[in-house]
Parts: structure tokens; C-alpha cells; sequence
């Protein structure tokens, strides 16, 4: 950190870049918690979200910065990509005021989203086998395989 400016610097990469760099395999989990920059990052996963099978969101209800989106945004900005949320966890409310802070929200692809089954009843949901899950948050970039 730059102690007069406040600045701290740091390299980036992208998600397409590191799965070419580590060799990982398909399908994915992609799985981002980066503080509201959600959707910037997702702008430059394309080719990863061709092989990617659940992408795990930590979503916000307030906007911190010009580009980042409130989850009812990201919700849309994912929908026009073919992408439907298909369930939540870890709500957070502020504290003053008890205002939605943050939910984390899970989205399959459209054609894997279970809404051609108008049906309330239990499946079971098919698993692969094998799965890479990418993890990338603030300060930091994770790979587990699976």
C-alpha cells in the first residue's frame, strides 16, 4: 500500500487466462465473492462460462461503485446471458437498519435450470462427477479441485 495515496497495488488476470495457465478441465463451478465487482469480472468470462455448469454470487442490494450491480441487476445481466438463478443462501442485513446488505445467489445455465419441470416435487438432481471449482475473491484467487 502506497502510504501517502492509499493505493495498493496488485497483479490481475482474468478467469479465461488462469484456466488455460493451470490446465484445468471442464465442467466449472465458478464461484466470485469480489465485493460488488461481480460484474465487471463477469464481462471478460466468456469463455469460461461456456463450460461452466453453477456460478455461486455474492450479490449486493446497494451499489458501492460505478459498473458493480445490485443483485436484482446481476439477476438480469445473467438472464440475457442464458443464465437463471435457482436458489439463495447467506442473506446479510445491515445492521442500523435492517436493509438487505447481501445474498448470495445461484445460477445454472438455462437449458440445466430445472424450469421446464413445473412440477413441486423431489428429483434427483445429476451431479458430475468431476468438477472444477474456481473461486476468485477480494485479494485473492482459488482453485479446488473436485
Amino acid at each position: 500500500m502506497h502510504p501517502e495515496q492509499g493505493v495498493h497495488r496488485s497483479l490481475c488476470t482474468t478467469v479465461d487466462s488462469e484456466l488455460v495457465k493451470r490446465q484445468l478441465k471442464a465442467p466449472f463451478l465458478l464461484k466470485l465473492d469480489t465485493h460488488g465487482f461481480e460484474g465487471p469480472i463477469l464481462r471478460g468470462v466468456e469463455k469460461a462460462l461456456q463450460d461452466t455448469v453453477i456460478i455461486y454470487l455474492e450479490t449486493y442490494n446497494l451499489t458501492f461503485c460505478e459498473g458493480c450491480l445490485r443483485f436484482y441487476e446481476m439477476c438480469q445481466f445473467l438472464q440475457e446471458r442464458d443464465w437463471r438463478p435457482i436458489g439463495v443462501a447467506n442473506r446479510a442485513f445491515r445492521p442500523k437498519d435492517s436493509v438487505l446488505w447481501q445474498v448470495d445467489v445461484i445460477f445454472a445455465q438455462a437449458d440445466r435450470d430445472g424450469s421446464k419441470d413445473r412440477t413441486y416435487r423431489q428429483n434427483r438432481v445429476h451431479v458430475p462427477s468431476s468438477i472444477s471449482v474456481v473461486i476468485g475473491g477480494c485479494g485473492s484467487a482459488k482453485y479446488i479441485g473436485v
